[in-house]
């Protein structure tokens, strides 16, 4: 993968396809079967490195899956069978670890510690605050330097996700025809087998990025993935999500800012479409098809990103759906502009809802709604944790960027992206979890470069007595 694809091949597999079928056919058995996959993934974990990243992928399903289709919600020891995964995984990453200790995981260090001491003073929940943060560090640090001692390919883990991605849409498909499922959430938005349209568009747009990166820029034309391309875009639309197709589009923009400062091959990838006749013609009949058909376009992008035919214009959606939000958090950068009101706190503290575990009474979650990351951070941990947390996020791209192909980093900062319509980079109870699963991917070594070796000299002899005695009777 990380060599443009081109010694390699991104395919459903049939293996990782029945092991997510049965995990999901358990799931169907609600509270208990959650229960016995969670017992199950600890154990995995504690056996090896690898095992315990398919684990967590098990438990982001558990949690993502939708709740009229499979029996939820669960309980809160469910979520506490969560932490003790993460402890389990943890501790074998730590003393399975060969990789060392990379300049990545060095900052995001860096970054707990003092998000750590900025929380203890500044907090308005610290015990939630503190509870929230241990979990993320714990987990976050642990998936990435997990990855690095992986002992399988960059390849191994994209077919394992693209398999999950595949599995996933194509089992979604049969509910468009049943509402009461597929539209279970709010009526309108297509949620499939997950638990919220919004979930769902941001499961399906990184790997609608890595597709588009496969088909219409490297230009591998599999009839399989294109059509995994058609179904993955048309139910990203059906979500209603916009925060999906703002996540490929943005990451598309960081790709090219990334690569222009430090890769710059990587460019070349881009105009490839341009370069050859149907990729052309195809930009040609768009342009056509716009110009004749723009009104009607134009309508239907509205209606998309309005969700709704009742607001008229753009800024009186964006009120209706992030606006307040938006207006809280600003309130709380002025009022505690240097360490912010605490990790993982929402804007408003009458809006806190603390799940604790039932024998010791801690906080294990508190679910957090809110919009835009890059405006949430500075809330949450004030100016010094976002600097701190930006560097990181600088050294984590770097690492990104060093694929020979566009096809991973726009995977990853897909991933990454979709945090413009949705903060869930620091939720490891939701989609947090799926986004730092797809991170420890990009930050996986570099397959070294096939290169075929020249074919060796044939040896010359000296022509022998019997050579010359052919020639003589010729």
């Amino acid at each position: 993968m990380l060599q443009s694809l081109r010694n390699s091949e991104l395919k459903f597999t049939k293996e990782f396809a029945k092991f997510f079928g049965l995990v999901l056919a358990v799931l169907l058995a609600g509270e208990a079967g959650a229960a016995v996959l969670c017992v199950l993934c600890i154990y995995w974990a504690a056996k090896d490195v690898d095992k315990g990243i398919k684990a967590l992928t098990v438990s982001f399903l558990i949690f993502a899956v939708n709740p009229v289709l499979f029996h939820a919600p669960l309980s809160t020891v469910i979520s506490l069978l969560r932490i003790v995964l993460i402890f389990v995984f943890a501790g074998k990453v730590i003393t399975s670890n060969r990789a060392g200790m990379p300049v990545y995981y060095k900052a995001l260090l860096g970054f707990l510690l003092v998000v750590t001491l900025i929380t203890f003073y500044s907090s308005y929940e610290s015990m939630v605050s503190i509870s929230k943060l241990f979990q993320f560090g714990l987990a976050a640090s642990s998936i990435l330097l997990g990855f690095a001692n992986s002992r399988k390919t960059v390849d191994y883990w994209i077919n394992w996700f693209y398999t999950l991605f595949v599995l996933v849409v194509l089992l979604s498909l049969p509910f468009l025809a049943i509402p009461s499922v597929g539209f279970a959430r709010n009526g309108t938005g297509f949620q499939g087998i997950l638990n919220h349209p919004q979930a769902y568009a941001v499961f399906l747009s990184p790997y609608i990025a890595l597709l588009l990166a496969e088909v219409v820029f490297l230009q591998r034309h599999n009839r399989f993935n294109i059509l995994m391309l058609l179904l993955g875009a048309g139910s990203l639309v059906l979500t209603q999500g916009r925060t999906g197709l703002a996540a490929i589009v943005v990451a598309a923009g960081l790709l090219i800012i990334f690569a222009l400062f430090f890769h710059r091959s990587l460019l070349k990838q881009f105009g490839t479409p341009f370069r050859k006749l149907g990729g052309m013609v195809a930009i040609l009949a768009i342009a056509v098809l716009v110009i004749f058909k723009y009104d009607d376009i134009q309508s239907s992008v509205y209606k998309f990103l309005l969700k709704r035919d009742t607001v008229a214009d753009l800024k009186g959606s964006y009120n209706m759906s992030r606006g307040q939000k938006l207006g809280d958090q600003e309130r709380n950068i002025a009022a505690h502009p240097v360490f912010g009101i605490g990790f993982g706190l929402p804007s408003n503290r009458g809006d806190l809802e603390v799940q604790r575990d039932p024998i010791f009474d801690l906080p294990v979650g508190a679910t957090v709604e809110k919009g835009l990351l890059f405006i949430s951070v500075f809330e949450e941990i004030g100016y010094i944790g976002a600097f701190f947390f930006y560097l990181f996020l600088f050294i984590l791209f770097r690492q990104f960027i060093r694929a020979r192909s566009i096809a991973l980093p726009w995977l990853v900062l897909a991933a990454f992206a979709t945090n413009v319509g949705e903060a869930t980079l620091f939720s490891f109870g939701g989609m947090g979890l799926f986004i730092w699963l797809l991170f420890g991917i990009g930050v996986m070594k570099p397959a070294p470069e096939v290169v075929p070796a020249a074919p060796s000299p044939q040896p010359v002899f000296p022509p022998s007595i019997f050579d010359n005695l052919a020639l003589s009777k010729s």
